[in-house]
């Protein structure tokens, strides 16, 4: 955290709200990002700001930590976090989908997330999948960046979007189409035919 915030970002903590009661901490005192401060907006996300970490009033309910920049400042600040954490933590950072006033994906916004090397996406579904008797073969993702390969890579079927990430593409067993093309829609419509 001191690392983002010392390099100039707002860090941004995602905490566990069922137990904290909001969903960001926002630490330090930077400006936040135009598209998070869209997205804390639009989607009714609660947020707790501090100077410091020192300050953060429920350090044992962070799910993840995060900022959003430029693709050149992603660039700084993903090498170094990468070389302080090392094996301690899973660090991603990749391209935030949003659009850009052409309606086309814009690629200026970076998001990085850092998590305990043993989260991802795949842990938390095959977890909710076990407490509901569904077996692996019953689990259809979908995804698209590299924070969804584990996801995809494990599950019964793992469909990428036609814009992923070409790690994410590789692992797929399945190709749908994009994004911007209503992708999971016709996914869903493939699996309910029986085509896929």
């Amino acid at each position: 955290t001191e690392l983002l915030v010392e390099s100039g970002h707002r860090a941004l903590l995602l905490k566990d709200a069922g137990k904290t009661g909001y969903d960001y901490l926002a630490v330090g005192d930077a400006p936040l990002h135009p598209a998070t401060s869209w997205w804390f907006e639009h989607m009714d996300i609660r947020v707790v700001e501090v100077a410091d970490i020192r300050d953060d009033p429920d350090p044992g309910d962070t799910v993840r930590l995060g900022i959003v920049t430029t693709p050149e400042g992603m660039k700084i600040i993903g090498d170094s976090i990468r070389k302080v954490l090392a094996d301690r933590a899973l660090v991603q950072h990749f391209p935030a989908v949003s659009k850009n006033a052409d309606g086309g994906l814009d690629r200026t916004i970076e998001i990085l997330e850092v998590f305990d090397p043993g989260v991802n996406k795949w842990q938390g579904i095959s977890r909710l999948a076990e407490m509901k008797g569904i077996s692996r073969d019953g689990i259809v993702a979908v995804g698209d960046e590299i924070n969804d390969l584990e996801m995809i890579r494990e599950a019964g079927l793992g469909i990428a979007m036609t814009n992923a990430a070409p790690a994410v593409k590789e692992a797929a067993d399945r190709l749908t189409l994009s994004n911007t093309e209503d992708g999971v829609a016709y996914a869903i419509d493939k699996i309910l035919r029986g085509e896929w």
